[in-house]
């Protein structure tokens, strides 16, 4: 078999980098958003990290808040107690 004429060798040449080169973008676009959706998750996960802290944070605020109330309540609830004696 002859080998092909150099105008033909150099379409070949040039038709396996052009295929190697759209192998690689594919590639890169691959990567590419695998990245943007781990960046996505860990910035969900930042985001539902902040809202729990600001919650525990409320939470413990309100509990505290509400303590005193909590011990005038007792205080009349212990007397109902000891009529019962």
């Amino acid at each position: 078999m002859a080998s092909p004429p150099a105008d033909r060798k150099g379409v070949l040449a040039e038709e396996g980098e052009v295929s190697g080169g759209l192998e690689a973008t594919e590639s890169l676009a691959r990567v590419s958003r695998a990245c943007r959706g781990r960046t996505e998750a860990a910035q969900a996960s930042s985001t539902a990290s902040e809202v729990a802290n600001k919650n525990r944070h409320q939470i413990r605020d309100d509990h505290l808040r509400s303590w005193p109330s909590r011990r005038s309540w007792a205080k009349p609830s212990s007397k109902v107690q000891g009529w019962g004696r």
